[in-house]
């Protein structure tokens, strides 16, 4: 019978893990991230943080270095970046380049050209060019075609609120179910999907500072928590006046992967890109965009 299976059907698995044990999931590209969080595939991990805080760009920066590195391939669907201003960002953290103007010096004709077989290489984009909402079921049908035609390893949702809503369900209902049926994708095609949701709006506590948003703190569901494999945070605690971004794991489900805790990078305007943090890093947002732009 399709779906029942005999414990010694996974034998040979279970040998497997028993000489060389667990081992750690793919890395981020950053040490120091990986103390705390690295990549499998069948995993769900849920990316939430304040706008503006740069988790979207942080994913795309994972991405990369993880095609770089390791040759994974990705499919992005992306509501709130247009395909053309999405690619050149990639492109950007690839070569480690400005794409625009600036500055700094931008990146060449040839060094773009570069940049553009990286990107057709590794990367596809779901995107709705009639501007109609996307549905969970077009969206998997999509993932689908993507692992068998191309080969991803991974797949970013973000966000989640642009998905077509099941009207016949409460919002908890639905989102339950729609990261049920991610995370049963993701663990039958042996993907990682990072799916990324904004947080309720929080108030500043007693001490004039917005805390670091949460599972809990999605709006929606609590859902958002129970049913992430890993769950993260990209906080900039002072935006106006450091470019240091601060990354928390508030879940893990499985101590191989990673562990709750947190990290620092650095983020760089010009280049749209993270790197660890260097000595001089706590430099004002308004003197980066300055030097970039004027």
């Amino acid at each position: 019978m399709a779906g029942l299976f005999d414990a010694e059907h996974f034998y040979d698995e279970v040998d497997e893990i028993y000489q060389r044990g667990m081992g750690r999931g793919e890395s981020t590209g950053y040490d120091n991230v990986d103390d705390y969080y690295t990549i499998a595939g069948g995993q769900l991990t849920i990316v939430t943080g304040h706008p503006s805080s740069g988790k979207s760009e942080f994913i795309d920066q994972i991405m990369v270095n993880m095609a770089s590195e390791n040759q994974w391939k990705f499919a992005i669907c992306s509501f709130e970046n247009e395909p053309r201003l999405h690619i050149a960002k990639l492109i950007s953290k690839y070569l480690g380049k400005p794409f625009f103007d600036g500055i700094t010096p931008r990146m060449t004709k040839d060094e773009l050209n570069a940049g553009k077989k990286f990107v057709q290489s590794n990367f596809s984009f779901l995107y709705q060019a009639d501007g109609s909402l996307s549905s969970v079921d077009s969206i998997l049908e999509r993932l689908k075609v993507a692992v068998l035609r191309h080969g991803i390893n991974g797949a970013v949702i973000d966000p989640y609120n642009y998905l077509e809503k099941n009207r016949d369900s409460s919002e908890t209902d639905w989102i339950s179910e729609i990261l049920t049926r991610f995370r049963v994708f993701a663990q039958a095609h042996d993907i990682h999907i990072w799916f990324v949701a904004h947080p309720t709006k929080m108030m500043r506590n007693d001490k004039g500072v917005v805390p670091v948003p949460k599972g809990y703190d999605i709006s929606g569901s609590a859902a958002w928590f129970a049913k992430a494999d890993v769950g993260l945070s990209v906080h900039r605690p002072d935006p106006a006046f450091s470019s240091v971004s601060e990354v928390h794991v508030w879940k893990c489900r499985f101590s191989w992967i990673g562990k709750q805790g947190s990290t620092e990078l650095e983020f760089d305007v010009p280049t749209s890109s993270y790197r660890k943090v260097q000595p001089d890093a706590f430099i004002t947002q308004s003197q980066s965009l300055s030097d970039e732009f004027f």
